[in-house]
């Protein structure tokens, strides 16, 4: 069997000091020698000769302006990028096409005067390149249209349209005056892909979210979303098989480095940044940019959530009157995760566009899916950041208070670390709980499940922070029922059941007679098992009391 051509490149490369392409987001700085490249080159291929007109949504940091320079690139003839890889093999026409991109990344849409300076800047420079002058009074709309013509008349190509988070300036300006402005503007700026369709060759659109009012995919009656296509699911970031394939090398590197074996290292990098899901297939994932940076670092750590802007996110779960974990809860339609609209308080659209939240399953039978945090990295992201908007604390404030709470649960300082939750519940404002009203007969158990879920998943996500060494589990089946909360660390199990205003004693029984436990008590299991029962109140929004007890 013949071996591919990109993995005697890669072998090639293994003599080489590998270059971590952390910050690079050009195709042709990643084609020079020795830097680390995974292969997306046949997808991209399939996207070009599959339609014309395309929007991605992925979140930052996930190779979007990546994968547009690679169309670039491609669409501008430069065949010798492509030497060694898939794309080489598939392409014989190398048809060159005039290009035009706009990156609207990297700018403060703060000020009122930013959006069309950056507008005005990118058409200033293609004007130059195509020899047009820009009429006197004519819009920006406007300019982009001349030049997509004289473009074209100049090449005799149609021409490429590449627009890389074209919603940058919409998020920036998030819940501020400038916001209905700038949307205007860029429905109108937009809306000259309509007018030229006659021009282009291919429209390619990224960003983060989608939002409903810009109302830009109106415009081209053939634009493609192929964010949840299954086809185009590992367009952006590593798959399983890219990792084990093309990346042995930064494995056994970063191995060596943590004094760990190749598996164990894998399985760490996994947990921290594997989990999302962009299709009803479910292919895991990975973060591309946390997964380089680890291996540049030869360490794990929260490389992704520590480099994003959450000013926005912040202030939708400041006016979100909803629980987290009731979102895991529900099923939803494809549309719920792209209903976005800024002047609404609907978490869904946000939290998983952002990748704060992904899927997790799929039924075909309803056509819907649940959704989760991807991984350990983004639940500790996310812990702290809830935390530390709750606490009116800054973020390691917040992330000295969840590590003293494991320091007690690993030392089986229970009472302690209980005491620690109550103070950290008790300065969550009394309006971000989930609202129960008064407590009736006839919504009672209903009203209860609702508060019981909000301290599940608040309890969920300070142990998803506890870090990669630690498994927790929600709603874990046994033969007899679902354990609220299962904590798996490497010298202790902790079964969690969780009561609103019932009592400790009940809950422990619970554990007991539902069999919780007895999956865990095998003589072969060498950790600790421990039956934790707790309880909450429905009147102070806290925890009122709670028992333990070591089953092995």
């Amino acid at each position: 069997m013949a071996i591919p051509q990109k993995i005697i490149i890669f072998a090639e490369r293994k003599k080489m000091n590998l270059i971590y392409p952390i910050g690079i987001q050009s195709f042709e700085k990643m084609r020079a020698p020795g830097v680390l490249y995974v292969d997306k080159t046949a997808i991209v291929h399939k996207l070009v000769l599959s339609g014309t007109a395309y929007f991605l949504a992925r979140p930052r940091r996930f190779g979007k302006s990546l994968l547009v320079s690679t169309l670039q690139a491609y669409f501008e003839g430069k065949k010798g990028l492509f030497q060694g890889l898939e794309m080489e093999g598939l392409e014989k026409d190398w048809t060159v096409h005039p290009v035009i991109r706009f990156d609207l990344n990297g700018q403060d849409y703060k000020r009122p005067e930013t959006l069309e300076s950056a507008l005005n800047n990118i058409l200033w420079q293609y004007e130059k390149t195509y020899g047009v002058e820009a009429q006197e009074g004519a819009t920006l709309a406007d300019r982009f249209a001349n030049l997509i013509k004289a473009a074209k008349e100049t090449t005799g190509q149609n021409v490429v349209v590449l627009i890389d988070e074209y919603d940058a300036p919409l998020l920036d300006t998030y819940d501020t005056e400038l916001q209905e402005e700038t949307r205007r503007a860029l429905h109108a700026f937009y809306g000259t892909l309509k007018r030229c369709d006659d021009c282009l060759r291919f429209v390619f659109i990224t960003g983060v979210t989608k939002f409903g009012q810009v109302n830009i995919f109106s415009g081209l009656n053939n634009l493609q979303d192929i964010s949840l296509r299954s086809e185009y699911e590992a367009i952006c970031g590593i798959t399983e098989q890219e990792l084990k394939t093309q990346m042995q090398r930064p494995i056994e590197e970063m191995a060596a480095a943590l004094n760990k074996d190749a598996n164990e290292t894998l399985r760490k990098l996994k947990q921290m940044y594997d989990g999302y899901h962009f299709s009803e297939q479910l292919t895991d994932i990975y973060n591309p940019f946390s997964l380089i940076y680890a291996f540049a670092e030869k360490k794990l750590g929260n490389y992704w959530f520590a480099t994003g802007s959450m000013s926005y996110l912040v202030k939708l779960v400041e006016n979100n009157k909803y629980s987290l974990g009731n979102l895991r809860d529900n099923r939803y339609k494809v549309e719920d995760f792209f209903s976005l609209r800024p002047d609404e308080s609907n978490l869904l659209p946000i939290l998983y566009q952002s990748g704060y939240l992904t899927i997790k399953d799929y039924d075909a039978d309803d056509n819907s899916y649940s959704i989760d945090i991807p991984n350990n990295e983004v639940a500790a992201g996310i812990t702290l950041l809830l935390a530390s908007n709750y606490m009116n604390t800054d973020y390691e404030d917040s992330k000295s208070e969840i590590k003293e709470m494991y320091k007690l649960l690993k030392e089986h300082e229970f009472d302690e670390f209980f005491e620690d939750f109550k103070a950290f519940l008790a300065s969550i404002p009394y309006n971000a709980h989930p609202s129960t009203g008064e407590i009736s007969p006839t919504l009672e158990k209903k009203n209860r499940r609702q508060l019981e879920k909000h301290f599940q998943y608040t309890m969920y996500l300070i142990f998803r922070f506890f870090g990669s060494d630690n498994c927790a589990l929600v709603e874990k089946c046994s033969s007899h029922g679902r354990a609220d909360i299962i904590l798996l660390t490497p010298k202790d199990i902790f079964i969690f059941e969780l009561k609103v205003d019932g009592t400790a004693k009940e809950a422990l029984e619970q554990i007991r007679t539902m069999g919780y436990a007895t999956e865990y008590l095998h003589p072969s299991e060498q950790r600790s098992v421990w039956e934790l029962g707790v309880v909450f109140s429905s009147q102070t929004k806290t925890l009122e009391n709670w028992e333990y007890k070591q089953v092995k």
